[in-house]
């Protein structure tokens, strides 16, 4: 038996879900910045769709079917600047598609988020006590952090769109609030090379976080997925019984 694919819509929402044979759980699996559903969907979702799930994409606000500048043309400093626009409609798009198409089969979901995807993964987290597992790829949720290591050039530049991202965090930031994180277990692959999200803006948090089912594995890459993370991943992501 192969992996079944699905293209769905639900309103204005395009989803892509891969459904495993004998699919026991259900997990989304969120792109990165400038990515999109197909993309993401393609590189790992039928992997983890044979290990025995429901693996359901969806585009980020703004990007792949539903796409618009700055987030179609690749980087940009205004797409990097206006992605914490993006956080909160997203995952507000994760819980509907679970809601309105899975819930009745899936009494809990798992999520997997990668860059921005894990952003997102982290607020969705604060949002809804059915995600069990919560795997966040090069990511953190101190969303403070991704300022403090702007390029100076782009800080004295495009200091109004900081000055509205700054603003936007203030409520947001999940590092602020551990206590509404509701998800069951917390698992983080991190690149011990990343200059875009650096490590130690989720190794810092975690040490005075308290959270109570956490793994942290960690690898010799920069801000990209490289074969020893994904089959990490793959790994932790294997269904076993009892």
């Amino acid at each position: 038996m192969g992996v079944n694919i699905h293209q769905g819509t639900l309103g204005t929402i395009p989803y892509l879900a891969y459904e495993g044979p004998q699919a026991k759980r259900l997990i989304f699996l969120q792109h990165g910045i400038y990515g999109n559903k197909e993309k993401v969907m393609n590189l790992m979702g039928v992997a983890i769709a044979n290990l025995g799930y429901v693996v359901v994409g969806l585009d980020t606000v703004g990007h792949g079917e539903r796409g618009e500048a700055p987030f179609l043309n690749g980087h940009s400093p205004h797409g990097e600047l206006r992605m914490f626009d993006l956080i909160e409609p997203t995952a507000e798009d994760v819980l509907a598609i679970y809601e309105s198409v899975y819930q009745t089969r899936f009494s809990e979901f798992d999520y997997i988020g990668i860059s921005l995807g894990g952003l997102i993964g982290y607020h969705l987290a604060s949002q809804t006590k059915r995600l069990n597992r919560l795997y966040i790829l090069m990511s953190t949720p101190n969303y403070e952090a991704f300022y403090q290591h702007l390029n100076p050039t782009l800080s004295a530049r495009y200091q109004t769109l900081i000055e509205a991202g700054k603003a936007k965090i203030k409520k947001l930031n999940p590092s602020l609030k551990p206590d509404a994180l509701a998800m069951k277990s917390l698992h983080v692959y991190h690149g011990l090379n990343d200059q875009e999200i650096p490590l130690s803006a989720t190794t810092e948090w975690l040490e005075t976080a308290s959270l109570k089912d956490v793994t942290v594995e960690t690898f010799e890459t920069g801000h990209k997925i490289n074969k020893p993370m994904f089959e990490a991943l793959l790994k932790r992501l294997k269904i076993t019984e009892g």
